[in-house]
């Protein structure tokens, strides 16, 4: 690499200005001085364009240096040993969670907790969360912005109490009460409570006229509850807080920002967990709005907000889906089109206790199985040919759906290395054959593997050249727009199927 274009010019400019002196009659002592200035600028050039090609060679061997890493460690990767210590790693972790819910209602299971704890806290999150509070404009900044907004909706949002501890459901209240979006209104129902939280919440309304509650004399269940929390909500929108969660001060002022371009339907928004002390730790930064993880997850979680009417168009909460009653919601919200939006910011902190899903997601085994009840009359309603199954861990689910021998399927696989795909796609020969497979193989010129164009021709696969950084997701989607079947399988190379009869994976 020689000096860009500019430094080529300015050489041949300062020559000719040499030309120049020597053929003018200019006086001896200013022609010798110019003529040195001339020369001292062609020294520097000289210089500049032999440190430009130092530093071009330097990068061609940090090039190539980068080059071999990546070969060995993808060799490395795709290693027997490596898939092997994967696969264990893998496969002790959902043994793990599996033993905690069939341990669930058994005397061994607060053992169980304490062998094998989950994630606590991390002084790194907790630096990283004082840096973003630091660089967020103040609490004033956010309020006045608010008052211009074009769309200043009422929010309501909507707490069922049940037996709360104290100071949990004073730190709840108090997180509505610091919002810097001012146009909101908190509604509480009181499932059968302790007659404190009666006077606790009197007090409040006294206090502050935002605040709505009604008593209920008799035990009614989440659902139910926080249906007739939802009897006093006045609001466009309905955000949900349990009783011992709390928000983040700036959390309904995001959500509000998130619709000022146009209305949704639904709003999500990242959140963490609170440890026992009180400290933020298991932050969950979240995906953007996928139809077919919801059907896989509720991984919308909190904070939760849905437009007033699409909530009465499906009757609000059902109280046979108690413990999975926001799942369900979710899955009758989407059964039609949706506007829903992710808000990619921790606005909502989950409380994790004893005996709650924030700290074990196997301490309410009922919950697991009223999702997958959720899950299956969403499947009857939207008429698919499927069933539900429940996933490797607790709350996540598996769509199971029919195929048959006249479905077209569409094999979608991003490769580089033409023995792995020669290995997977062996595999799957008898499968090939049963069914009408179209393979699609996506492949990333990275590297110099000859014999990929010979393992496509073999197998009879259709191929998209891909020559960009390496990025999954995009040569996925370049798979599927060459895909021409009616399901769309997709796989990743390193992976062979399962044998004849080899059990399903649970």
């Amino acid at each position: 690499m020689a000096l860009p274009s500019e430094g080529n010019q300015l050489r041949a400019r300062l020559s000719a200005l040499r030309l120049r002196l020597e053929a003018k009659n200019t006086p001896s002592v200013l022609a010798a001085e110019i003529a040195e200035i001339v020369g001292l600028l062609e020294e520097v050039l000289d210089q500049m364009d032999a440190e430009v090609q130092k530093t071009t060679r330097q990068l061609q061997r940090y090039y190539s240096e980068q080059s071999r890493l990546e070969e060995r460690l993808a060799r490395l990767e795709n290693s027997i040993l490596f898939r092997y210590l994967r696969s264990i790693g893998s496969n002790f972790r959902t043994s793990k969670l599996k033993l905690g819910q069939k341990l669930l209602k058994s005397p061994l299971h607060p053992l169980y907790l304490k062998l094998a704890p989950s994630v606590q806290y991390d002084p790194a999150y907790d630096k990283w969360i004082r840096q973003q509070e630091t660089q967020n404009p103040s609490w004033e900044w956010h309020r006045e912005q608010a008052q211009h907004w074009p769309r200043q909706p009422l929010i309501s949002v909507v707490m069922a109490t049940c037996e709360p501890k104290p100071e949990w459901l004073e730190a709840a209240v108090k997180s509505v009460l610091a919002q810097s979006y001012p146009f909101w209104e908190l509604c509480i129902y009181d499932d059968a409570s302790p007659d404190w939280v009666a006077e606790y919440l009197g007090r409040q309304c006294a206090e502050e006229p935002r605040i709505r509650y009604h008593l209920g004399p008799k035990r009614l269940g989440i659902a139910a509850a926080l249906n007739r929390a939802g009897e006093l909500a006045r609001g466009e929108y309905i955000g949900f807080l349990d009783h011992d969660d709390v928000l983040s001060p700036l959390a309904l002022h995001y959500v509000v920002e998130s619709i000022q371009d146009g209305p949704a339907d639904v709003i999500y928004t990242d959140e963490d967990h609170l440890d026992p002390a009180g400290r933020r730790t298991r932050p969950s930064f979240k995906p953007g709005w996928s139809p077919d993880l919801l059907t896989g997850c509720m991984y919308w979680g909190h904070l939760l907000v849905i437009a007033r009417h699409r909530l009465d168009e499906i009757g609000w909460f059902r109280s046979e889906y108690d413990g999975a009653q926001d799942y369900d919601v979710a899955l009758r919200v989407t059964d039609l089109p949706a506007v829903v939006r992710h808000v990619p910011r921790i606005l909502y902190h989950w409380r994790q206790h004893t005996g709650s899903t924030a700290a074990s997601p196997s301490a309410k085994r009922y919950t697991h199985d009223a999702g997958r009840r959720a899950l299956q009359d969403a499947i009857r309603r939207r008429r698919w040919d499927a069933e539900a199954a429940d996933g490797a861990i607790p709350n996540a689910y598996y769509v199971r759906r029919k195929v048959t021998a006249e479905s077209r399927i569409s094999l979608i696989l991003c490769s580089r290395n033409s023995k792995m795909l020669s290995n997977c796609l062996r595999s799957l020969d008898r499968t090939r054959q049963r069914y009408r497979c179209q393979t699609v193989v996506v492949h990333h010129l990275n590297g110099d593997d000859v014999g990929m164009a010979e393992v496509i021709r073999a197998f009879g696969c259709d191929t998209i050249s891909f020559s960009e950084e390496f990025n999954f997701a995009r040569m996925n989607n370049r798979g599927v727009a060459a895909a021409q079947g009616d399901v769309l399988f997709f796989l990743n190379d390193d992976v062979t199927g399962s044998p004849p009869g080899a059990p399903a994976a649970a």
